[in-house]
């Protein structure tokens, strides 16, 4: 997949950038997130339409964390954008909250 850099999100789409895992997508309440190769996750945040962070969480790098859960329940639908950051690079994907 192949993002957009916009004023609103950040991400750019004449650039390849790796893609995570979202499931299920579209989600009602929670999603779990992974990365290809089963790479650890140093950091995750979802960002909205608007390219406002409205969630981040940062990993201290113990082994074994290469999935990721969220609660999305309380967010609106829509479009929302998740980023992972490995040792190896950023994976992005975006996912539809019901």
């Amino acid at each position: 997949h192949q993002f957009v850099i916009d004023n609103s999100t950040g991400i750019n789409e004449n650039q390849p950038s790796n893609t995570c895992f979202v499931k299920p997508n579209p989600t009602k309440d929670k999603i779990s997130i992974s990365i290809p190769g089963q790479q650890t996750i140093l950091e995750v945040s979802v960002i909205d339409q608007l390219g406002k962070q409205i969630f981040i969480n940062h990993n201290d790098g113990v082994a074994g964390n290469s999935s990721f859960n969220i609660d999305c329940s309380q967010y609106s639908s829509g479009i929302y954008f998740v980023k992972a950051r490995s040792v190896d690079g950023i994976y992005i994907s975006k996912f539809v909250k019901e």
